[in-house]
């Protein structure tokens, strides 16, 4: 089967360096830390007592006093940070067919805080019976999330969180984009959230020496590759990254970021807690991520890598990538954000593969902060490019982000510079349509599309119907009127897209009056029966030799059909790119150039010479050769007739005849005079 096209539509962020994903990008790139000492609780009597905090997070702002009872702070990250992607993507506008939108969004550990505080009442005054909140349970299960989520917004389809620790949300998103290349839904809301910075969890951490104890300077803690990491940073928050069909995407004109290309997993099955030495699954998880993507590890440019800042885990990911990416290996930039962020757990793969998206969107690599050149690890290659310090410039065409939990679980992301262009796959495609479609029975008809398209249909009696003007009276074996004007209808809001998507990108300083008159001349009834008629529509339409002057556009209404039928039958990219290449094709420029209103300049000479000006319609008529009605208007100035021209439309006869009478008047002088003399 031909596995659908995944991309990026939407972005969302509650994090230690941001609370929206501006900010957390900036703060990124600026190389900004996000820890400081822990505000959740006392921790004066840990061994740690600093953590990677949201800042100024007020739940107030966000929810009722009555709503709020029924959400962990985990919840509460999520459905803020799901709210900006949801709402950047336009996902709530009219079209959007909910019962194929998604939710999957993972937690690691999940209602930490809310266990704590139903279990430690019970476990402090046992005398006074068991008192557990009803909502207890649904606040503290870490699949909870994405049923709210999907709850608040209707959305229908596939629903569920995933638990495989640290790597909980890169396989949140792997999910996620397998779902929608299978065709099983249009859209997936995606990513993971955390709120684990509270006794238990900082407690439970310490216990095991897994997290830094360097409370005297909490914001240089995080120092992964360096040789004196002691461990990783606890952090908290939420990143949510909206996945979409490409054609989805292309029909609503959303913004696309970034397109998905492949996914890993795997599983060290070496330690609860430990990766394996050797990264014997780390290797395994960016080689298959690799081979799902379809690319080499030369075709790499970035790796935001697990880097926890921890003694053993640190090394095995070094060693693992340079025996992926061999020599390649010392061509990439590799970093890790957890160094500015700390590690938020469940919800790190979906903040880090959300990096990803904006450094193959900007060209840069963030930073890995905190290392001092000379804090070296001895199993550590330095001549590897770890972006210490400060972000680098580069292009950026694929990275890839890794995530490794307790329990071995790997997963491993793979984004890419989204691109409209035919996969190689599509070619292919299209040469075993060919070789069949010419032994078809209807082996003429498909040539001719052919030469239309530019590519065989795989559905012919689409580009039939768009071509059956309902004056023809055209009926199929059943009786049943066929005619081109639900096409017509589906075409007409097809190309509106596509010409708003084309100028959107193509005049990024233009401002939204200038796009809308530019999309405006190229979707113009004029313009498009031009187009029809080069197209050579005029010959295969069917329809009455007699046409009423409001159908004289018919060969512009039958292109209009023939892009709905194109959309039907092989998606909105291959509409795209048929109207780009013979809708607008070279004349872009043109259309977007300054139009001079000459009627106006008629006009403004009139009001000066203070005299009068009337613009006669003197006869309507047919052309012949296309069925499209001729106006003819004169121009009379003061009294005096000064000339008169022929167009398509009432106001292209004006605008003809004042260009005209302009050039008149501004070399005949007799006439300016008679003019003037006739007014007085």
């Amino acid at each position: 089967m031909n596995l659908k096209r995944v991309v990026v539509t939407g972005l969302g962020a509650i994090t230690p360096i941001g609370n929206d994903v501006p900010t957390t990008w900036d703060n990124a790139v600026k190389g900004v830390s996000g820890a400081g000492p822990i505000t959740h609780f006392d921790a004066s009597k840990f061994k740690t007592q600093f953590a990677c905090e949201v800042k100024n997070f007020n739940a107030s702002d966000f929810f009722d006093r009555k709503e709020l009872r029924k959400f962990d702070l985990y919840s509460q990250y999520a459905i803020v940070a799901a709210e900006q992607a949801i709402k950047e993507a336009g996902l709530e506008t009219e079209g959007v067919d909910k019962n194929r939108v998604g939710v999957i969004f993972a937690a690691g550990i999940g209602g930490l805080h809310t266990f704590e505080e139903e279990a430690g009442y019970y476990a402090v005054h046992p005398e006074l019976g068991p008192k557990y909140s009803p909502f207890f349970i649904p606040k503290m299960i870490a699949d909870i999330a994405a049923g709210h989520i999907s709850m608040m917004h209707g959305f229908h389809g596939p629903n569920y969180g995933t638990v495989s620790a640290c790597a909980s949300s890169t396989n949140a998103l792997i999910d996620a984009f397998n779902y929608i290349r299978l065709g099983m839904a249009d859209v997936i809301v995606s990513g993971g959230a955390e709120a684990a910075i509270f006794p238990a969890g900082v407690g439970g951490f310490n216990s095991m020496h897994a997290i830094s104890t360097r409370n005297d300077s909490p914001e240089t803690a995080s120092r992964p590759f360096s040789g004196s990491r002691d461990g990783f940073v606890m952090g908290e928050g939420s990143a949510c990254l909206v996945l979409e069909d490409l054609d989805h995407a292309l029909a609503r004109g959303a913004k696309i970021y970034a397109e998905v290309i492949g996914g890993g997993m795997s599983a060290d099955a070496y330690h609860i807690t430990a990766s394996h030495p050797e990264g014997l699954g780390a290797i395994l998880v960016m080689q298959n991520a690799l081979n799902d993507a379809g690319i080499k590890p030369e075709d790499v440019d970035y790796i935001n890598v697990h880097g926890t800042s921890t003694p053993v885990g640190d090394i095995s990911e070094v060693r693992a990538i340079k025996e992926v990416f061999g020599e390649s290996a010392y061509k990439l930039n590799i970093s890790s954000t957890k160094s500015m962020t700390g590690h938020l757990l469940g919800a790190t793969g979906a903040l880090e593969a959300l990096f990803c998206v904006k450094s193959v969107e900007e060209d840069i690599v963030p930073p890995t902060i905190n290392h001092e050149p000379d804090d070296l690890d001895e199993n550590i290659d330095y001549n590897l490019n770890f972006t210490f310090g400060t972000a680098q410039k580069r292009t950026v065409n694929v990275a890839m982000s890794n995530t490794f939990g307790f329990g071995g679980h790997n997963a491993c992301l793979v984004v890419k510079k989204f691109s409209g262009k035919y996969s190689y796959s599509t070619v292919f495609y299209d040469i075993i349509k060919r070789i069949k479609f010419l032994f078809s029975e209807k082996r003429e008809l498909y040539l001719l599309f052919y030469n239309i398209l530019g590519f065989y249909p795989s559905n012919i009696d689409l580009y039939v119907e768009a071509m059956a003007h309902r004056s023809a009276m055209k009926r199929d074996a059943n009786g049943k009127l066929i005619d081109n004007e639900r096409l017509e209808f589906l075409g007409d809001s097809v190309l509106d897209s596509v010409v708003a998507h084309i100028l959107y990108n193509k005049f990024p300083k233009q401002k939204e009056g200038f796009l809308t008159s530019t999309r405006s001349k190229i979707v113009q009834r004029e313009h498009l029966n031009k187009v029809g008629l080069s197209l050579g529509l005029d010959s295969i339409i069917k329809c009455s030799s007699i046409m009423p002057s409001h159908n004289s556009y018919v060969c512009g209404n039958a292109l209009e059909a023939l892009v709905g039928a194109i959309y039907l039958d092989r998606g909105y990219e291959a509409a795209y790119d048929f109207i780009l290449r013979k809708v607008i094709d070279k004349s872009l420029e043109s259309f977007a150039s300054v139009e001079v209103n000459y009627k106006s300049k008629i006009i403004e000479w009139v009001q000066r010479n203070k005299t009068t000006i009337d613009f006669e319609l003197i006869s309507t008529s047919m052309e012949s050769d296309t069925n499209s009605p001729v106006f003819r208007s004169a121009v009379v100035i003061g009294g005096v007739y000064v000339c008169e021209a022929e167009g398509y439309t009432k106001k292209e006869s004006h605008q003809i005849a004042s260009k005209k009478a302009l050039k008149m008047l501004a070399h005949d002088a007799d006439l300016r005079n008679k003019i003037l003399l006739n007014e007085q």
